[in-house]
């Protein structure tokens, strides 16, 4: 495999809004293979329930590299406290996380996952749906996109709105420009965020896609930093 990732010794990935840990089980199992890696997953979510179901899974098949973690992505000091890092970088610049991703990141979840890596200096694979929800996340297609040329917020906010009524109206008309186009805004949001850390490395975003036989609606945000 040529995945970068592969090339560490060490590597922990972050599963934002994980749930009953599907994803994350499957990816934590995929990595034990790995014998020359040290690998752990963890998985956030603010369902208490649903991390205890994940537990339990998780100890029936033998996964001792995962972790669940119930915190409020928001609370970005909690979780450098519970993630036991004081410092989003070491000594040689890296994060505590190599990726965060997600798979059905509803509506604003999708940007703040993306948010949270960019916080923690990590890369990003988030998949995005629901797009008109949990706008209080949003934290990216809120900013003002100077790619858009808009001059105000209520200008952005009122763009924003229509791409993303846009992107739910099942196959509608426009609905997948409009996934794209949304997604196109909070990956620029996230680039000029990325700049604005002087971190002194590039973030580098594109959109893929699920195969039709998987989804016809859900997009893939991807950043990698170097």
């Amino acid at each position: 495999c040529d995945d970068p990732l592969l090339s560490l010794k060490r590597i922990h990935l972050i599963d934002i809004g994980g749930g009953r840990g599907d994803l994350a089980m499957a990816v934590a199992a995929c990595l034990a293979q790995f014998a020359a890696i040290t690998s752990h997953v963890t998985v956030l979510d603010v369902n208490e329930s649903s991390l205890r179901a994940a537990a339990d899974r998780a100890t029936s098949a033998g996964l001792s590299n995962m972790s669940f973690l119930h915190q409020d992505i928001c609370d970005r000091a909690g979780l450098l406290s519970k993630l036991g890092c004081a410092s989003t970088k070491d000594s040689n610049g890296h994060g505590p996380c190599n990726l965060v991703f997600g798979l059905h990141c509803c509506g604003g979840l999708a940007e703040a996952a993306v948010d949270v890596a960019l916080f923690l200096r990590a890369d990003f694979c988030v998949s995005t749906c629901c797009f008109r929800s949990h706008q209080r996340l949003a934290v990216l297609s809120r900013t003002a996109d100077t790619l858009a040329n808009t001059n105000t917020s209520d200008d952005h906010g009122t763009d924003r709105d229509r791409v993303a009524s846009l992107a739910v109206l099942l196959n509608g008309p426009g609905q997948h420009r409009g996934i794209r186009v949304l997604n196109a805004m909070r990956l620029a949001a996230a680039r000029y965020k990325w700049s604005t850390l002087h971190d002194g490395r590039v973030l580098e975003t594109c959109q893929e896609t699920f195969p039709m036989e998987y989804s016809i609606q859900n997009r893939i945000m991807i950043g990698v930093i170097s």
